[in-house]
């Protein structure tokens, strides 16, 4: 499932593929897709400009090349394409491959690939279409948290962060009001890196617990951009290979100590975790 890492890649390959060329049609196959607007209509015609990555989110901003900046903030009316891809989505290149749910298709004039779209295989995800200045506006009303990554977070800013909630240190980072991005993956592989247990009160943690979950952090999301970087995301659900440490590893030699990896569920999630490596501090 997409998560910090995963949607920071589709960004940066919605940037090289779409990146300064023209929107030339949109196919909005699955009409639920979009929220709030009754078509994508308004950015045919429109160029690509930056595609940006907020917590889960991508922003692909469009503007009129037609519409001279100079006239004034009013005279261009920019518009972003706002993408959260839940469970299964994903923007992939149109290759016709067999098991795809197209639910959107961006038609691009230029040089590059002609077509990229939106697959998504259980019809989760969704896509708004907004206005450049309303864009502020529709993360607040969201409450995202701030961003972990990639700029540098020491061990006083997560206790900042997390320390003042009394649940368990894995459901708190996959807080999105508190900290943007991670997920039920991301928590799991993060906390075995730091060698804490996803069972912990987050109030308990000292100052080195902290630390390392701040070196953790980087390293697990680094990781994934260098192992999964591509023309496509592959969900390991999905056949895609297993390159995480704990995740989806139960009964597995823990990489660290062969200790066999441990399976719970956490807040109707599955937790994976090293006992020897992560015990549970006594209460």
């Amino acid at each position: 499932m997409p998560e910090l890492p995963e949607v920071e890649i589709m960004c940066r390959n919605l940037a090289r593929w779409c990146g300064g060329r023209t929107v030339g049609a949109v196919e909005l196959i699955d009409p639920r897709l979009v929220k709030d607007h009754p078509d994508l209509n308004p950015v045919v015609g429109l160029v690509v400009g930056e595609v940006r990555r907020r917590g889960k989110y991508a922003t692909v901003h469009l503007a009129d090349p037609r519409v001279d900046q100079a006239d004034g903030p009013t005279a261009a009316r920019e518009w972003v394409l706002v993408l959260h891809f839940r469970m299964t989505g994903k923007v992939v290149l149109d290759d016709g491959a067999a098991g795809r749910r197209v639910r959107l298709r961006l038609h691009l004039k230029g040089s590059g690939p002609p077509t990229v779209v939106f697959d998504d295989r259980r019809c989760l995800g969704e896509v708004w279409l907004i206005e450049n200045a309303d864009l502020e506006m529709f993360f607040t009303s969201r409450k995202l948290g701030p961003e972990p990554w990639p700029m540098p977070r020491g061990g006083a800013w997560w206790s900042g962060r997390l320390k003042g909630s009394r649940g368990p240190l894995k459901t708190v980072l996959m807080d999105q009001h508190r900290v943007a991005g991670l997920g039920n993956i991301a928590a799991s592989e993060i906390l075995w890196l730091a060698r804490l247990s996803p069972f912990d009160t987050a109030s308990d943690l000292a100052l080195a617990d902290w630390d390392r979950l701040a070196d953790s952090v980087p390293r697990f999301i680094d990781r994934v951009l260098q192992t999964e970087s591509g023309d496509e995301v592959y969900f390991v659900q999905h056949g895609g290979s297993n390159n995480f440490a704990v995740y989806q590893r139960a009964d597995q030699p823990c990489l660290r100590c062969a200790t066999p990896v441990a399976r719970r569920v956490q807040s109707g999630r599955s937790t994976f975790w090293c006992p020897q490596c992560q015990p549970e501090r006594p209460h």
